[in-house]
């Protein structure tokens, strides 16, 4: 959040509009991360109050504005910057080989009743993976290497603990199930995390 007041700042947004979304924060949010024990802000919070507070009620210019205040803290959560307009919600598919795998993985918490929040952070954390992994020509969990997770994290900017955590329980996971693949990330149970020391770097 304060990543995105010192944004407000640098693009002149009024001091009026910076206090009026900082205390819708302080009031909305903030109460809901508390209840639920969340530390970071990450999107799915946003998206978790206006569906447990907003969705389904009559929309007044008061409600309109926390939508507003949630979107653009949202959209520079993930982008780092925030556009003129109301940005489209995005709908984060996972498909190919490792967009199937990483389905079955969230499929895996929701069996575990992990919450809405969790859950759709981790999606978020994957998808940015898994966009990145196409990006690089990498369509198989066979292909990917320590390097290429190192790589990824490294274009992080946000969350980066919350990111590396994602990737770690995904591949504990694909480990656990005894999924058989032939990446030795996936297989060797000492070593089948190689991110034990990222959060050691910058």
């Amino acid at each position: 959040m304060d990543g995105c007041v010192q944004y407000f700042e640098q693009q002149s947004y009024s001091p009026l509009r910076i206090d009026r979304y900082k205390r819708l924060w302080k009031i909305k949010l903030i109460p809901l991360m508390v209840e639920k024990s969340i530390f970071h802000y990450s999107p799915s919070v946003g998206e978790e109050y206006i569906r447990t507070n907003i969705e389904g009620t009559l929309v007044t210019p008061y409600k309109r504005d926390i939508i507003r205040s949630i979107t653009v803290l949202n959209e520079f959560q993930e982008n780092g910057t925030i556009s003129k307009t109301r940005p489209r919600s995005i709908k984060r598919e996972l498909s190919g080989q490792i967009g199937r795998l990483m389905e079955k993985f969230l499929q895996h918490l929701n069996s575990l009743r992990r919450s809405k929040i969790t859950i759709s952070d981790h999606r978020l954390y994957l998808s940015r993976f898994l966009f990145y992994l196409d990006s690089n020509q990498i369509s198989t969990i066979e292909d990917v290497t320590e390097s290429c997770l190192l790589g990824f994290v490294s274009t992080q900017t946000n969350n980066k603990m919350g990111i590396v955590s994602t990737i770690r329980f995904f591949f504990r996971f694909l480990f656990e199930k005894r999924i058989k693949l032939s990446n030795p990330l996936c297989t060797e149970s000492k070593n089948f995390y190689p991110l034990k020391y990222l959060l050691q770097k910058d």
